[in-house]
């Protein structure tokens, strides 16, 4: 991986073969992380910033959304497979991936979830109201059923899939915007993490905290992520720290 304009959004395929990154460049490029080689020519070349990036579960496409309010479905070889020709009313910030790779969720600064058929061209597909302000990013439960989102009003929602309503009361317990959730790999917990510092578990069939808020960063928790077997939650902090802490047995 060559040194140039700073990396935004990195992102991997699930079976770990692809690494993408967007840029300040306005870029998107895709490399074999084993050669550190680029795969082909940028995806996505311009003045308009990329703000997110998902592989597919089988990582044969990968989906950006940008700046310019729009959302793009790519082959991981670089073929452009479609675009929408406004995805959102503001800027593209999230973007998630069914595990069945057959539906999308974004999420945009204008308070907006949206809902897609993914392949093999973008089908709009539903609308999810909710949040007041940015939704800064989406997941979806690992059996695909329970999306989730987090938002700059301090809540993290759960959703019906494709377009339904929220399902129950908005989890709150953040003191300010929720910046990334992401589910175990049971589905059985959900965790968020904010900018008040904090990461926080739930339980989101039964739509509540579990235990009080982890503290450790000196600053804004901007994304989290549990390790493949569940044991493990690690959290990246804007104070430059890491942090792993054991939350089970794998």
């Amino acid at each position: 991986m060559q040194a140039g304009a700073a990396l935004v959004r990195v992102a991997c395929s699930p079976d770990g073969r692809l690494v993408a990154a967007t840029t300040g460049a306005g870029s998107v490029q895709v490399w074999d992380p084993v050669t550190r080689l680029p795969i082909g020519p940028p995806l996505v070349e311009g003045t308009v910033l990329p703000w997110c990036l998902a592989f597919s579960p089988d990582g044969r496409l990968l989906a950006t959304g940008s700046a310019d309010w729009t959302l793009a479905l790519w082959k991981a070889s670089g073929k452009r497979l479609g675009e929408s020709p406004q995805a959102h009313v503001n800027e593209v910030v999230g973007i998630a991936f069914a595990p069945d790779g057959r539906r999308l969720v974004s999420s945009g600064a204008d308070g907006r979830v949206q809902w897609w058929a993914a392949g093999p061209r973008l089908r709009f597909d539903g609308l999810s109201l909710g949040h007041q302000g940015t939704v800064w990013s989406a997941a979806f439960s690992p059996d695909g059923t329970v999306p989730a989102t987090a938002g700059a009003d301090a809540t993290v929602r759960l959703w019906e899939p494709n377009g339904g309503g929220q399902i129950g009361e908005p989890l709150t317990g953040h003191s300010s915007a929720v910046y990334e959730v992401a589910f175990s790999p049971d589905g059985r917990l959900l965790a968020s993490a904010g900018e008040d510092g904090r990461v926080r578990l739930w339980d989101p069939s039964a739509g509540r905290p579990v235990g009080g808020p982890l503290e450790g960063h000196a600053e804004a928790v901007n994304a989290v992520a549990f390790s493949p077997d569940g044991s493990l939650l690690v959290t990246a902090g804007r104070d430059g720290t890491l942090n792993r802490r054991i939350i089970g047995p794998p």
